[in-house]
């Protein structure tokens, strides 16, 4: 959207870290244009950042980024821009849904001037139909992955829930639920928070 297309009072996501911006030093960065209702919905750059994180290549993170944008409903037309780089400064530019080859610049120690170069912006559905048909998820992102991440049932665990009026749900899904009504909860994570301050 160009500024005059712009409503008023409307916030892009260019300000709101994570969505439209986000830098780790340990992991690279990565920011977005276009259609930042998207991006604000899907935290694209913290997911680009997140998925370097959890090992992905910057292609794959970038991919996997994008992937988070298909999965959104969306009744509008426009696309996103998502510039990215990675800790060692490898920099890598994908877009979806804008028609059209694309170009940016890049200028980087050792080379004697800026360079243009060119992308293929991916559909929003490789399908071409919506609603949009997931890809296989990346390797990292599989249920034994997931597992490995999951919340331990530790004893301090189950105390840190108990004093909320919290249980781990005997579902062995690590969900957890309620042991007081929703009044009780919340007086007990009033005086928790009292405690705290």
């Amino acid at each position: 959207m160009s500024p005059g297309d712009k409503y008023p009072g409307r916030l892009g996501d260019s300000p709101v870290i994570g969505a439209g911006s986000y830098a780790d030093h340990r992991f690279g960065a990565a920011a977005c244009t276009g259609h930042g209702e998207l991006t604000i919905r899907a935290g694209t750059a913290r997911a680009v950042v997140l998925y370097l994180k959890m090992g992905m290549t910057l292609e794959e993170a970038c991919a996997e980024a994008l992937d988070d944008l298909r999965a959104l409903h969306r009744d509008f037309q426009g696309g996103v821009t998502l510039q990215a780089i990675d800790a060692a400064g490898k920099p890598h530019v994908t877009a979806i849904g804008l028609g059209g080859g694309l170009t940016y610049w890049l200028w980087q120690d050792g080379m004697a001037a800026a360079e243009e170069r060119s992308i293929t912006p991916e559909n929003w559905c490789e399908s071409g139909s919506y609603p949009c048909i997931p890809r296989e998820p990346h390797p990292l992102l599989s249920a034994p992955a997931r597992q490995r991440s999951t919340v331990s049932t530790s004893a301090s665990h189950s105390a840190a829930l108990a004093s909320l009026g919290m249980r781990q749900s005997p579902r062995g899904d690590n969900a957890t639920e309620p042991t007081l009504g929703p009044s009780g909860i919340a007086e007990r994570l009033n005086c928790w928070l009292k405690k705290r301050r």
